[in-house]
């Protein structure tokens, strides 16, 4: 929390920045108050003062209430602000209810009164916990640090570095993940309290930071603050780092450990500290291993699982509260995961059930109590029907046979079960539960409202979790990581030391901001984006767009542009254009030979994930159809690579966002205009036909009659069809398992639809209709939609929403112009001129040819 005198105008609002920071002390934000105007003899003369509240919301943004007070009771006139760091005025969004603020947000807002007075600008900035880190392979999360490999091999870093751990060769923190050096043969690594422990491909193992009991194995108990070699064994596998020790397995499958072992921790059978690894015991049949603050646990490959260390609160599991300097088996045969905290344990077994014992003063064993030792009421404990040491056992938790990935930190834990949803139970002074509260759970409860409707998955499933000390960090199923919790070393990596606290929840990962946006006309034209005020100049040169460009696409990375030009008579092949995107000026070189494909292409989709591109056009063999033609995209040049051909008759496609099926609008001979769901073959690309989508006997695709255009919402859940006849927007559910689509619902729509969009918040869509761009509300738990508003877009013949759904732009025949989304109520804002867009780009070296596509890219 940032120091109360370092507070921009603490001045005359001091003692209301001071009562907010202080009840508010657990939530991320900084107030920052304007100076009041000095009151006068009149009170008509006496300036109107904003105070702001918090109504947390369980499982999304924050919600702010302003409130105004004009000092004499008759009312304030008008409150306006912004939420996107540009100075409020008149022309503002004027509140009229809660404003969801999200991650990484700078609310400014002011008031005026009836009397014509008017209160300064006051600033508050809130800053939930979230990662600009992507494409994560494996992460772990320490007592005030975290670290992470990516899929390139690359180790990065962030958090707390008073002992070196952090490994940049400093010992300064920091909040913002930094890659370590420039190796990227990183294979394996464990943060523990202030060290860290890693492996390369080569199999060597690295340690760096605090080394006072040997916990680096490097044979010294110096520190480090750079990766030093230990030893020169080149067969680690398997690392976990504890408090001060560490828990190694090698290629044959043996045990070994170093650091502290004051209470036996290394298994070795003494209580003497070893700054060398040791072998524990002569087994070679070890498969996973987990370090506690002063226990070990490990599992063999038959099952069977050990404890052995320290054992104050029966966190060995073997009914008593005595250490123990050698392995010890506890009962059963059939253990598949572990997870050590700092005193208590948690543990799946094969069959998909939930274990675990040991401390359990903030309710982290999940039982429902808080009782760590003996059954302190009358009878038998309520869960196990033990009456003494009843947590020194493992306690099966609850009866669900379904948990797949757990973590325990100091005093919480975290679980994901086969479905990707996310649970948690325990300590939460820190927000580390992310359920909104500081509140302590005492029994596993789900993480997001996807959790608490069954119908509805994750937006992005789970994939792996960590609990740190006391805070969690969390990998979905797109590459992105997110993390909540103390913050109070950076740890989260958002870029600030504001812990998450109550009324907080894991925040959607700062988005990539765009660097260069792409006019494609009969060239391509790039343009820097000036992320403050939405607006376009120009950046580079143009690049040729070959004869009569069609469409245009973006590869996820950012880093390949594609165009399709066209035949116009369709007889003949088109072709498609690689350029290479220089991220530093925006300038496009040309890649390899254009490749051949369908005649009069229509359009280029990449599946979400980059691996494919789609190309709809007529097929060459005179049928007189479309079709679908896939590439896979090769990942070093970006070329396209021909697989085949698919999806006859198709018009328009879209994707679910995993990347697993893909949603085509197609013509039939027979049926009219049908929509056909396809599941995404993960190696080739190519579009499999999964089923009777409509239940319907004699057709395996949804009749859906004139159907238009098609989207998937962000969180993979619905399919949106705009039709022409009858003028509606169709809503349909997914089934997650195989992609099926049923339709649940419908809104009027407006005729002469010509594109829809999704924000990237996926709160709303922009659809373009005649001469409008309609704002549609989504409701993210039915999925229906409803009629935000319309906003002037003359002559637009397309939309485009930016990444990071701060600003959407129409397209005209020959114009791009800009508007600024407000994202509570989805309603936009003309860049520049009040009176009529602001044109933000136009062809102009080629006379005012016709615009095909915009498009943006971000590294």
């Amino acid at each position: 929390m940032a120091d109360l005198k370092s507070v921009k105008g603490f001045g005359l609002c001091g003692n209301i920045a001071a009562k907010l920071l202080f009840w508010f002390a657990l939530i991320p934000f900084v107030v920052s108050c304007g100076t009041t105007q000095d009151r006068q003899d009149s009170e008509e003369n006496v300036a109107p003062v904003t105070t702001v509240s918090i109504e947390s919301g369980y499982h999304g943004p924050q919600t702010v209430i302003l409130t105004c007070d004009d000092g004499d009771g008759s009312g304030c006139l008008s409150t306006y602000y912004t939420i996107d760091g540009t100075t409020p005025n008149r022309v503002s969004t004027s509140y009229t209810g809660p404003i969801a603020i999200w991650s990484g947000t700078t609310l400014k807002y002011y008031s005026i009164d009836r009397a014509g007075n008017t209160e300064n600008v006051k600033t508050q900035i809130y800053s939930i916990g979230s990662i600009v880190i992507e494409d994560v392979q494996l992460f772990s999360a320490g007592w005030d640090h975290t670290v992470a490999i990516k899929n390139d091999g690359t180790l990065w870093v962030w958090g707390g570095n008073n002992f070196g751990q952090l490994g940049d060769g400093t010992t300064t923190a920091t909040a913002t993940p930094t890659k370590l050096g420039t190796d990227s043969d990183w294979l394996a690594v464990e943060a523990g309290n202030s060290f860290t422990i890693a492996i390369k491909d080569d199999g060597t193992l690295w340690a760096w930071g605090l080394n006072d009991n040997g916990q680096l194995g490097n044979g010294t108990s110096d520190s480090a603050s750079m990766p030093m070699q230990a030893g020169t064994d080149t067969d680690w596998s398997v690392l976990s780092a504890g408090n001060r020790h560490a828990l190694a397995i090698k290629n044959d499958g043996a045990l070994w450990g170093w650091g502290s072992n004051e209470n036996g921790q290394l298994g070795d059978g003494t209580t003497t500290d070893s700054p060398s690894p040791i072998q524990i015991g002569a087994g070679t049949s070890w498969s996973a291993i987990s370090a506690g603050f002063a226990h070990s646990v490990a599992l063999r490959n038959d099952g069977t699982l050990w404890t052995w260390g320290a054992n104050t609160y029966g966190q060995l599991g073997d009914g008593t509260n005595s250490d123990s300097t050698i392995p010890i088996m506890i009962t059963g045969t059939n253990w598949f995961a572990i997870s050590a905290g700092d005193y208590h344990n948690v543990a799946l077994k094969s069959d998909g059930t939930l274990w675990s014992w040991g401390q359990n003063w903030y309710g982290q064993l999940g039982d429902g109590t808080t009782i760590t030792k003996a059954w302190a009421g009358d009878g038998t404990h309520p869960i196990t029907g033990f009456i003494t040491f009843d947590n020194s056992y493992p306690l099966r938790i609850g009866t669900y046979t379904d948990w797949n990935l757990i973590s325990a930190g100091s005093g919480h834990s975290i679980a994901i079960k086969n479905d990707g949803r996310l649970w948690a139970w325990g300590l939460n002074v820190n927000g580390q539960l992310v359920d909104g509260t500081t509140f302590n759970n005492l029994l596993p409860l789900p993480v997001g409202p996807e959790s608490f409707f069954p119908n509805i998955l994750p937006k992005h499933p789970w994939a792996e979790i960590a609990a740190g000390s006391y805070h969690t960090i969390g990998l979905r199923t797109d590459g992105t990581l997110w993390s909540w919790g103390w913050n109070g070393s950076g740890q989260l990596g958002d870029g600030t030391t504001e812990s998450t606290g109550g009324g907080s929840s894991p925040t959607n990962p700062t988005w990539k901001v765009p660097s260069f946006a792409y006019v494609v006309s009969d060239n391509v034209y790039a343009y820097s984006l000036d992320y403050t005020t939405g607006l376009l100049s120009v950046a580079g040169s143009p690049a040729a767009a070959g004869t009569n460009p069609t469409s245009a696409a973006i590869h996820t990375t950012g880093k390949f542009l594609y165009i399709t030009d066209s035949s116009t008579d369709g007889s003949s092949p088109s072709y498609i254009s690689t350029f290479g995107i220089d991220i530093d000026t925006g300038e496009l070189t040309s890649i390899g030979n254009p490749v051949e494909t369908l005649g009069a292409a229509k359009s280029i989709n990449l599946d979400p994930l980059g691996r494919f591109a789609y190309v709809i056009g007529d097929d060459l063999k005179g049928w007189g159809v479309t079709g679908v033609a896939v590439y896979t995209i090769d990942p070093v040049s970006g070329e396209p690579i021909n697989v085949g051909m698919t999806a006859y008759g198709a018009r328009t496609m879209a994707f679910d966002p995993l990347g697993r099926f893909a949603y085509v609008i197609k013509d039939t001979l027979f049926s009219g205009t049908n929509i056909a769901v396809y599941h995404i073959d993960q190696i080739d690309g190519m579009l499999h036909g999964i089923g009777d989508n409509d239940r319907d006997k004699d057709d395996d695709d949804v009749l859906v009659d004139s159907a238009a255009h098609l989207a998937v919402d962000q969180s993979a859940q619905f399919l949106y069809v705009a039709s022409t006849n009858p003028s509606v927007i169709r809503v349909f559910d997914i089934n997650q398992t195989d992609g099926n689509i049923y339709e649940i619902g419908f809104l009027q729509g407006e005729t002469d639809v010509s594109e829809f969009e999704f924000s990237s918040s996926n709160l709303y869509i922009y659809m373009l209709f005649s001469v409008n761009l309609n704002v549609l509300v989504v409701n993210q738990i039915t999925g229906q939609v409803t009629d935000g508003g319309l906003e002037a877009a003359e002559n637009a013949i397309g939309v485009v929403t930016e990444p990071t759904g701060k600003f959407v732009y129409v397209i005209t025949p020959d114009l791009v112009n800009g508007y600024a989304i407000d994202p509570q109520h989805g309603t936009t804002m003309v860049i520049g001129s009040s009176d009529s867009p602001t044109a933000m780009a136009t062809d102009a070296s080629s006379g005012g040819a016709t615009i095909k596509a915009l498009l943006f890219a971000s590294f």
